[in-house]
This record gives C-alpha cells, sequence and structure tokens, in this order.
C-alpha cells in the first residue's frame, strides 16, 4: 500500500496504480474531472501512463455548473 494525500486527506491506494486505475478506483467519470499531482495537472491522454507513488498529492476537480 502507498499514502498519499487526496484532495488534502491522507488516504492509502495499492501500489503501482495509474492515475486511470485509481480514478476508476474512486468512480469516477474522466470525461467530467481534472487531475493534477504534486500541483502539475496531468493531460488525460497521459492518465494511463502516470503511476502514483507514496506522498503524492492529488487534487481531483470537477466543474461546477450555476448562474
Amino acid at each position: 500500500m502507498s499514502k498519499i494525500y487526496l484532495n488534502g486527506n491522507e488516504a492509502e491506494i495499492k501500489k503501482d496504480l495509474t492515475v486511470k486505475e485509481f480514478i476508476e478506483s474512486q468512480g469516477l467519470d474522466n470525461k467530467m474531472i481534472a487531475v493534477a499531482i504534486n500541483m502539475k495537472i496531468i493531460h488525460k491522454s497521459e492518465y494511463n501512463k502516470t503511476i502514483i507513488v507514496e506522498g503524492d498529492k492529488i487534487e481531483i476537480v470537477r466543474p461546477v455548473g450555476g448562474g
């Protein structure tokens, strides 16, 4: 297991997860979110190639509509 920080909260995940696998494990739709790791935005085309490692600070945000 690896300790990470998800939106400011400590969490544990399986080692060697890609961003895509992590998103799926959280039940999220990757079409409607943006992901940053350690303050660097990860482009959707990199989700399959980017491995989450111990200590990463992950921010996941969704657009919010309103008016």
